[in-house]
């Protein structure tokens, strides 16, 4: 069973939010897009949870601060050019430790994501 995983959250969502918004902030049925990805992977017994996101987006860092269902949340603050970017260094960063990388904009059932986590 898995124990880590990471989130990539870096990016701005430029087809989704206008300004200075954020793709993992936008809220869709009064959730913020990030808010299902973590409740799915907390729900499947991850521990430790990385997230990549821009260094300016303290809306996020404030709302990832404030979460308390993983023992670690940890936060890389980093500007990427794309989403291969982002999980090239989440990839770096966690290691060799067995882990999940998915993108904050997942919407899925949190029982498929169990049934997946335990087939793997």
């Amino acid at each position: 069973m898995f124990k880590v995983a990471g989130i990539m959250a870096a990016g701005q969502g430029r087809r989704l939010v206008t300004g200075d918004g954020s793709k993992a902030m936008y809220q869709v049925k009064g959730r913020y897009l990030i808010d299902y990805g973590l409740s799915c992977l907390g729900s499947i017994g991850i521990e430790k949870l990385f997230v990549i996101c821009r260094p300016d987006n303290y809306e996020l860092i404030d709302f990832l601060n404030s979460d308390k269902r993983f023992k670690e949340i940890v936060i890389i603050k980093k500007n990427t050019r794309a989403a291969v970017d982002s999980f090239l260094t989440m990839n770096k960063i966690i290691g060799k430790t067995d882990h999940i990388i998915q993108s904050c904009d997942i919407i899925a059932n949190c029982e498929d994501i169990k049934r997946f986590a335990n087939f793997c």
